[in-house]
């Protein structure tokens, strides 16, 4: 099997990021294979990288009706030029465009995404702060039996004390 088999048998069993990774290898060493590009289109998510990979598969003259190669348009050529003195040479190389990954996500989904960060955030802080029930059961036990102990003071105090000073 080839590249582009494995890469179109990854599609067909929906590892997408698996078959945009052999595609992208492929376009790097054949930049003018259109079915590579149209199936690269079908592997990416973002709608203007789908977009350019089509345009890129069309202008090959890749048709996916007919999927049948018809001859692309010949490279520009690209003058090379080097810092020693030489004769003008041009040279035909393939144009490799670079494919920008942009979030496709709309900007109301990021506010939401965010406001529900936020609010797990706080829940996460309120979490934090909050005491356990057995810690404040514990504190509510402590204080009554200091409540206890204060007025158990207090009985002391008035039957062994005030009788000494009222003598």
């Amino acid at each position: 099997m080839t590249l582009l088999d494995d890469a179109r048998y990854a599609l067909r069993t929906g590892q997408r990021s698996e078959a945009s990774r052999m595609l992208s290898r492929i376009i790097q060493r054949e930049p003018t294979n259109g079915e590579a590009w149209f199936l690269l289109a079908e592997a990416v998510d973002d709608f203007q990288q789908q977009t350019y990979c089509m345009g890129m598969a069309t202008r090959l003259g890749y048709n996916a009706a007919q999927p049948v190669i018809v001859q692309p348009e010949p490279a520009p050529i690209i003058p090379s030029y080097t810092t020693t003195v030489q004769p003008y040479t041009a040279q035909a190389q393939p144009v490799m465009p670079q494919i920008v990954i942009i979030d496709p996500r709309p900007r109301e989904v990021d506010v939401s995404l965010q406001r529900e960060r936020l609010r797990q955030l706080e829940l996460d802080r309120q979490l934090r702060y909050q005491k356990p029930a057995s810690e404040m059961l514990l504190n509510v036990i402590l204080v009554m039996l200091g409540i206890v102990m204060l007025g158990m003071l207090a009985f002391l105090f008035s039957e062994m004390v005030v009788p000494l000073v009222a003598r």
